[in-house]
């Protein structure tokens, strides 16, 4: 695809920023995390040893249109979710009917470089079946540069910017 930016060809078919974990997850300690802490490739929950309330995470993903490119490059993104929404999210995990549940209000959990901070943006998780991640929404009031190219799509030359952060 040829970059209205640069001129160059870009490849961007592979394009598919992700996040193993969420920060909270990652930045534990290696003893607190094998001791309160229980994560695998969807979901993820913190225990707080002093007994404090437990955090919830869920994998989604966040698609951005890229200009002239018929599929969005899709983020992959952990959002936070309080202990009901995770609760419910476990019930409807592997029912098919689960895309017909209203949004549930998160907040994103990781740190995106080349943003200001994006770990807490608060967000809409969409479950939209047992065979596909949820997808991420940003709501239309939020005022932050990933939420505007959210909205608006972006360049392949963006695109690419963004497949450098992970390489």
């Amino acid at each position: 695809m040829r970059c209205s930016v640069c001129g160059v060809d870009h490849p961007i078919e592979e394009i598919e920023p992700a996040f193993a974990r969420p920060d909270a997850y990652v930045t534990l300690s290696s003893e607190h995390r094998e001791a309160n802490a229980k994560a695998n490739e969807d979901l993820c929950r913190i225990d707080d040893p002093a007994g404090g309330v437990p955090r919830q995470f869920v994998r989604a993903v966040l698609p951005v249109n890229v200009e002239d490119r018929n599929v969005p490059i899709r983020w992959g993104l952990w959002v936070e979710v309080s202990e009901d929404a995770f609760r419910r999210i476990l019930e409807l995990w592997s029912v098919a009917e689960q895309a017909s549940e209203p949004p549930i209000a998160a907040t994103l959990a990781n740190h995106i470089p080349s943003y200001p901070e994006t770990v807490g943006l608060a967000c809409w998780l969409h479950l939209t079946g047992p065979t596909t991640r949820p997808s991420i929404a940003l709501p239309e009031h939020i005022d932050h540069p990933l939420a505007s190219e959210y909205r608006s799509g972006v360049s392949a030359h963006r695109a690419i910017e963004w497949a450098h952060l992970f390489a």
